[in-house]
């Protein structure tokens, strides 16, 4: 039990001491680098074999395919991407015309060749 200030102090000190340690360990420029060049590879084996379910893990927006799910009774993320890729024409709405230009460019494999392969 830590009776005075400076006992306080000194465990806060160490505490705060320990928690540096970590942070110098798990996140830094070569860290950074290294898990980009994870999640890079990731969107590459993604892309090269179509698996929607890791396209759906890597890409932003996902969240919305939950609320989507409830919306259109589907069961999983994966339901609600096969059911809009099948059922809605994009081209038939400007703003969807507009996002799927957007996703095309985004993620094309064109955009990625140029770019290392760094394999897990």
């Amino acid at each position: 039990m830590l009776e005075s200030e400076g006992r306080i102090r000194d465990a806060i000190q160490q505490a705060a001491a320990r928690e540096c340690v970590k942070v110098k360990e798990h996140i830094g420029e070569q860290i950074t680098v290294q898990i980009f060049d994870k999640e890079l590879a990731r969107a590459k084996r993604a892309l090269n074999n179509k698996n929607l379910d890791e396209m759906l893990r890597l890409a932003p927006g996902k969240e919305l395919l939950t609320t989507l799910m409830w919306i259109t009774g589907c069961k999983s993320h994966s339901e609600v991407a096969r059911g809009a890729a099948k059922h809605l024409n994009p081209e038939s709405y400007q703003h969807l015309k507009k996002l799927h230009c957007s996703l095309l460019e985004n993620f094309s494999k064109q955009n990625l060749e140029g770019l290392p392969a760094n394999e897990d």
